[in-house]
Order: structure tokens, then C-alpha cells, then sequence
């Protein structure tokens, strides 16, 4: 081989090179305050922005929050982590019409963790809005302010919400509009403009939470979309004097298990409408209205080892609604401790 055919060769073979370097992808990457766009998103040479940093990650791969800045929103379209690890902040500012994180992917696995969404107009979207995808959690994060909800889903996702704090949202806290999964574990979810957390369709799991001072609802399952059930236990829910603090709605087969709660301070309590809830163990105390409200044909609530006390009224079942008890709750100390139809037996 001639030195002019050895060296178009050498041309050639450092041509593949460059481009395979310049299309691949990273099982890893890293932004942070003094990064740009145009690096590799490595730890050496980070990126600036969340948008950059996915399009170099690998699926399944990570996104390392280095240092403490803002760092843009996104589209998850892969399954990733975006992670900023404790005592760093990584925030997301959104604007008018704009989400803070779009998930948008069937199948894939999406996980955010220690991140900081915060709305910078009314007009702005939702903080997490999960069009589709097979799972998303969301950990140790603090979405507030933003125009429409903190979290929403939207799709027959498993979305799962640990030690977070979403708070000051105009359309609500967390909204599940398909038949999904969610579950809530060890947040606040407080101060939003309407619910609390509200499901049209799917499962509710929600243990170890405060939800709180919410302007309508606490909690609200009405099955618009398909069936619908709860389950709530060893949480706080207090504060909602627009409405109720757990409501279970009539529009679609509906089923509540309601355990071990602290419920105080709303409109009503709890409302059972036209479907079935079993209530046990709670304390339900200084509801403005009633403690437990079974209202509707097919409105079942099953009562069992129960505080309800400082009410106006502690049980209170209408229109042919049926309450079920084996008589072993405390039920002292409302305005009226039970309306004529109330079986003896609550008392």
C-alpha cells in the first residue's frame, strides 16, 4: 500500500471514530451550574441543562445533579433517573404553558428524585405530568406553585410518590386521570387551590401522609373515568373546610378502605356516595358538619372501632344509604350524636 492509499485509510478509520463518539451515548451522565450544553455531559465535562444531558444518557442510565443551579425542564422519552443527591438543589422553573418534567413513553421507567419544581406563572402547567408510561416514582421532591397540578397522570401508570411535598397548586395536588396505580407514602400534600389528591379511575394507596388545608377536598376518589378504589391509612387529613377531608363518590363502583386516620377539621369527614366504604379505627373529630356521611341509594359504610366526637353531627346516613356496625365505636360529645335513621347500634 502506497503512503497516499495509507493515509486516506487513516483518514477514513478517524472519521468513523469521531462520528461514533459524537452520536453515543453515556450510561451516565452529569450536569452542573458551570457546565454547557455543547460538552459530553461527563463528570469531567457536565452539561448545563436536564434537556442536554437525556439525549447523551443511555436508557436505563442516570442523570447526576452535581452541584446546586437550575436546571431546566424536560421530556422523558427513555426509561432514566434524573437524582440530585442530598444537600443539593436542582431546580426546575416553569413558565407560562409548560411542564416541569413530561413523561411521554409507553413502557418505560422513569425515576426523579431530590428535585425542586417550583411554577413562575399562572399560566404554567403541571409539575410532573405523566402522559404515558409503564412506572414513574418520584422521590424526596418539593413541587409547588404551579398552574395546573403538582402531579398528574394521566395514563394506566404505576406512579409512585415517597417523601414529597407538593404544595400551592392551582388544579390540585395529584390527580390520577387513568386507570393507573398510585401510591403515596410519607408526604405532604397541602395548601393546594382545589383536592388534595383526586383519582377519576385506578387504585389510591396513601399511608404516612399529611394532607392538609387543601381548599376543596382532602381526598377524593369519583370514578368518572372506571372504577375506583382507596385505601388510606395512618395519615393526617385535616383542614378542608370547602369540602370534605376523604370523599367517595357515586359516578362509577367505588370502594374505600379508610383505616387508622386522623380526620378533622373539614366540611364532613368522611363522605360515602352511592358506593362502599369500610371505616375503621379513625379518629374523626371538629368536622364542621358531620363526622361520617352516607348519602344515596347503594351508599354503603361499614363502621367499626371508631372515634367520632366534636362533630355537629357524628354519623349521619340519608337517602338509602346503609350503615353497617357491630356498635363498638366512640361516639360522644357531637352536637347530635346520630340522626334518626343511624342504627342504636353505633351508639
Amino acid at each position: 500500500m502506497n503512503m497516499t492509499a495509507a493515509l486516506s485509510v487513516t483518514a477514513a478509520i478517524a472519521a468513523i471514530v469521531i462520528c461514533t463518539d459524537a452520536t453515543a451515548t453515556a450510561q451516565r451522565t452529569f450536569v452542573a451550574s458551570y457546565g454547557s450544553d455543547a460538552n459530553a455531559c461527563s463528570r469531567a465535562l457536565p452539561c448545563r441543562s436536564f434537556g442536554a444531558a437525556i439525549t447523551q444518557t443511555s436508557p436505563n442510565g442516570e442523570i447526576i445533579v452535581i452541584d446546586s443551579a437550575g436546571y431546566g425542564s424536560v421530556t422523558v422519552t427513555k426509561s432514566v433517573s434524573i437524582i440530585a443527591p442530598a444537600g443539593i438543589y436542582a431546580g426546575i422553573s416553569v413558565g407560562g404553558g409548560a411542564n416541569g418534567v413530561t413523561v411521554n413513553s409507553a413502557g418505560v421507567h422513569v425515576r426523579l428524585r431530590g428535585l425542586a419544581i417550583n411554577g413562575t406563572s399562572g399560566s404554567s402547567g403541571s409539575g410532573v405530568d405523566v402522559v404515558q408510561a409503564a412506572s414513574v416514582g418520584i422521590e424526596d421532591c418539593t413541587i409547588t406553585n404551579l398552574g395546573q397540578y403538582g402531579i398528574e397522570s394521566d395514563a394506566a401508570t404505576d406512579v409512585t410518590v415517597e417523601r414529597t411535598t407538593v404544595h400551592g397548586n392551582q388544579a390540585g395536588g395529584i390527580v390520577q386521570m387513568g386507570a393507573g396505580r398510585l401510591t403515596v407514602t410519607g408526604s405532604r400534600i397541602t395548601g393546594n387551590a382545589n383536592t388534595g389528591v383526586q383519582a377519576y379511575a385506578g387504585k389510591v394507596t396513601i399511608v404516612h401522609s399529611l394532607i392538609a388545608a387543601n381548599a376543596v377536598h382532602g381526598v377524593e376518589v369519583d370514578g368518572t373515568s372506571g372504577s375506583v378504589w382507596l385505601a388510606i391509612s395512618a395519615s393526617t387529613v385535616t383542614g378542608h373546610s370547602g369540602g370534605s377531608g376523604i370523599g367517595v363518590a357515586a359516578t362509577s363502583p367505588a370502594y374505600a378502605d379508610i383505616a387508622n386516620n386522623t380526620i378533622a377539621g373539614s366540611g364532613n369527614g368522611i363522605v360515602v356516595g352511592g358506593s362502599k366504604a369500610d371505616i375503621a379505627g379513625n379518629q374523626v373529630v371538629y368536622n364542621v358538619l358531620r363526622g361520617v356521611y352516607a348519602v344515596g341509594a347503594g351508599a354503603l359504610a361499614r363502621v367499626t372501632g371508631n372515634g367520632v366526637f366534636g362533630n355537629a353531627t357524628g354519623f349521619d346516613p340519608v337517602g338509602g344509604a346503609t350503615v353497617n356496625t357491630p356498635g363498638d365505636n366512640y361516639v360522644r360529645d357531637n352536637g347530635t350524636n346520630a340522626t334518626a335513621s343511624t342504627p342504636d347500634s353505633l351508639l
